[in-house]
């Protein structure tokens, strides 16, 4: 990615969890976004231990005052974002061997703009995160896919509309027109995919579920 410095006077948290499939994959993309030589390391975050004391370990880092952007990959649910399974995980990672990591009870009113790149959580939980002054959110309302054909293109996605919200230091209307303008570019050339009609099916998907509370 190109360099690129931090605005002033915020901070970055980023949070990924790499525990199965799907998060091994989303875990790189956060590690990629804040690679710039030109950044301050000691205003970036970064959450992807899975310890049984993660949560306290994010609750106590939210109490923070400082102005932040938060990016999340990895799961959701209605209610939160969900953190590494406390057992071995054994079918559904959605079941209750898995737990919320991110929940309503732990947004603060510290200004911040929160992308969540998981299923559902925009549902609930971004719904209540964007209703405190100075806060937004973008996520998805519904499940999204994530098959192997589309990881690459939706790693490009992703780093380039949070490296623009870091730059702009906050989520706004226009991250969420920039999502669908990156989709709609990666659906004129589907016909060149392995799954031209499962592509554009998946596309759809993550077009119509984005939500931007701001």
């Amino acid at each position: 990615m190109e360099e690129f410095e931090l605005p002033r006077n915020l901070s970055v948290f980023l949070v990924a969890f790499s525990y199965d499939n799907a998060t091994n994959q989303l875990a790189t993309w956060v590690q990629k976004v804040l690679i710039s030589r030109n950044i301050d390391q000691s205003r970036v975050f970064r959450f992807s231990d899975g310890g049984v004391d993660v949560k306290d370990t994010l609750t106590e880092a939210l109490q923070d005052k400082m102005l932040r952007v938060e990016l999340f990959c990895g799961h959701g649910v209605a209610s939160g974002l969900l953190g590494p399974p406390r057992l071995q995980a054994v079918g559904s990672i959605l079941s209750d061997r898995s737990f919320v990591v991110y929940d309503n009870e732990m947004i603060t009113a510290t200004p911040s703009s929160l992308f969540a790149f998981c299923c559902l959580a925009a549902r609930k939980f971004g719904r209540v995160f964007a209703s405190y002054d100075e806060k937004q959110f973008m996520g998805f309302h519904d499940e999204i896919p994530f098959p192997v054909d589309l990881y690459e293109d939706m790693k490009y996605v992703f780093q380039s509309v949070s490296k623009d919200i870091i730059i702009s230091g906050r989520i706004s209307q226009s991250h969420g027109s920039m999502f669908l303008d990156k989709i709609d570019e990666i659906a004129l050339q589907a016909d060149l995919c392995r799954n031209p009609k499962l592509t554009k099916v998946w596309l759809h998907s993550y077009r119509k579920h984005l939500r931007v509370y701001a």
